[in-house]
């Protein structure tokens, strides 16, 4: 377990030192505190882990030149993100497939099937 430095006033982000390694998934947590007294905690206590991935810049690379070349294919960046590991990205790119076709249940079963991943 790493933990952070402690952020003064209005602080809204924090980036670390040195560049996180990447292929590594890191999982986060930020707590509010007023003196001695913790206002918050995100996530709460009983939502599940917030995690978020480092991916090589070989896999960057290649989502970068993928999307370049991918006609504006949701479908295809979702799977593309989706197989990286980069949940949130691939769920993105599966909501708006389901804003392009509406009465397809395809956008619906890829959304569900994210967090089986």
């Amino acid at each position: 377990v790493t933990t952070g430095p402690l952020l003064a006033g209005l602080a809204t982000s924090w980036t670390p030192a040195e560049a996180l390694p990447a292929s590594r998934t890191y999982e986060w947590e930020v707590e509010a505190w007023r003196g001695r007294d913790r206002l918050d905690k995100a996530p709460a206590p009983l939502e599940p882990a917030a995690h978020f991935r480092v991916i090589d810049p070989a896999t960057r690379a290649a989502l970068q030149q993928l999307r370049e070349k991918s006609g504006g294919s949701h479908l295809l960046m979702g799977l593309a993100f989706a197989h990286a590991g980069l949940q949130a990205d691939a769920q993105r790119e599966f909501e708006a497939f389901a804003k392009e076709n509406p009465q397809s249940p395809l956008p619906n079963n890829l959304l569900s099937s994210l967090g089986s991943l």
